[in-house]
């Protein structure tokens, strides 16, 4: 004979917590502003009386410079919508790597609304005419290039992160011109992307891992007053590499949004519903509303006599199949006084899993019920259900 009750206030054995992230699975990138769509540029500027160099993101839309934000600032999402693969045979691509191998890419051409993903290019505005020399460098054709007003360069320097980096052009012809390519760092290739000043382009960008990942690069030219070269100090560019389905949530409950400070902040509750982004995501929630039937609750089920916690929360559509939550994992961690929390190994703990009805919501909602766990009018346990975004391979579009 099985009973079960829910416990709602704290003054017997167990404590119904509201969700909370631990400090240890909060992203590296809290608290940023998340560029994940429409149009930004890495930008330099220089001081020609100090000689000195400042690269930074300009969130502006192409030719009209905008918000300038230091690299510590942002986050640059690099989505799922376009991940190839390195064909078999002639490929222009082929430098990536050998057949097969997955890249996510940023395009130098934009198409459609622009909310799939954010179009990366670079500026000059901030450097004057006729500092720098006009060094020639070889355009598609193989032809020498002419730069405007003069030249400067973004040279890539150090990528640190799990996969590779390139930015290149290539046109319908198969012709290519590889601008940076982490794999030959410390060779004889230049890693040079060069730049008017005053002028604005697009390369093509590709990262052949999902995860987190600094590109190092600095700006350089040669002054036209003594022919010596002007080089900044190196800037690390954060990227996150196809974030999976989270990203694709923020849009499509905050299609207008840009995804500023939400993902960043994915912590923190929305508005005035009390609920942090994520479990929002994890427990299947409309972020815009306040309905809590989905947040984890601890329920007591007594069976033959011996009563066993049961811990009780919300999933989303997709996460049994992994299609719509692939980024999605949950952890659960136990405590007997609040302060002291350990995670539970679910792999070895002795649970019955089952699920349960809610009303106008599918998925049914996930039961644990803890066997290993007994409990009696004078014990007790605190539980917490943690969700963890995951980071994990690449892999390239089906259609």
């Amino acid at each position: 004979m099985k009973t079960q009750i829910s416990l709602f206030f704290c003054a017997i054995s167990f404590c119904v917590l509201p969700p909370l992230i631990w400090a240890q699975n909060e992203p590296e990138w809290a608290g940023r502003k998340v560029i994940d769509r429409f149009h930004a540029d890495l930008s330099a500027t220089y001081d020609e009386v100090e000689d000195e160099w400042l690269m930074r993101l300009d969130r502006g839309e192409f030719d009209d410079p905008g918000l300038l934000f230091e690299f510590d600032e942002v986050l640059i999402i690099v989505t799922d919508y376009i991940v190839d693969e390195v064909w078999e045979g002639d490929d222009p691509l082929d430098f990536i790597g050998d057949p097969g191998t997955p890249f996510a890419i940023i395009p130098a051409s934009i198409s459609g609304t622009g909310l799939e993903y954010v179009h990366l290019g670079t500026n000059a505005y901030g450097v004057g005419n006729g500092i720098f020399t006009n060094r020639p460098f070889p355009d598609l054709q193989g032809n020498d290039r002419s730069f405007s007003g003069g030249r400067i360069d973004f040279v890539l320097r150090e990528v640190r992160g799990p996969g590779e980096y390139f930015a290149f052009a290539v046109n319908v012809d198969g012709d290519r011109l590889d601008y940076h390519n982490s794999r030959e760092l410390g060779t004889s290739h230049e890693q040079i992307y060069p730049e008017s000043a005053g002028g604005h382009t697009h390369p093509n960008m590709a990262f052949t891992k999902r995860g987190l990942h600094e590109v190092i690069m600095r700006n350089e030219g040669e002054l036209v007053s003594s022919n010596e070269m002007s080089v900044s100090e190196d800037f690390a560019i954060p990227f996150l590499v196809d974030p999976r389905s989270f990203h694709w949530w923020l849009i499509e409950h905050f299609p207008y949004s840009e995804g500023v400070d939400l993902q960043g902040q994915m912590a923190l509750p929305f508005d005035d519903s009390g609920i942090p982004l994520l479990h929002a995501y994890a427990f299947g929630l409309d972020p815009h509303q306040t309905d809590r039937r989905l947040l984890p609750k601890v329920l007591l089920e007594t069976n033959e006599g011996t009563t066993y916690p049961v811990l009780q929360f919300g999933r989303p559509e997709g996460v049994e199949d992994r299609d719509d939550r692939s980024d999605l994992l949950y952890q659960v961690a136990v405590s007997t006084d609040l302060e002291t929390w350990e995670l539970i190994d679910m792999e070895t703990e002795s649970v019955e899993m089952t699920t349960v009805e809610i009303e106008d919501h599918l998925p049914p909602a996930q039961q644990i019920t803890f066997l290993d766990r007994p409990v009696s009018s004078d014990s007790r346990i605190f539980l917490r259900v943690v969700p963890v975004l995951t980071i994990g391979e690449l892999e390239p579009n089906q259609d």
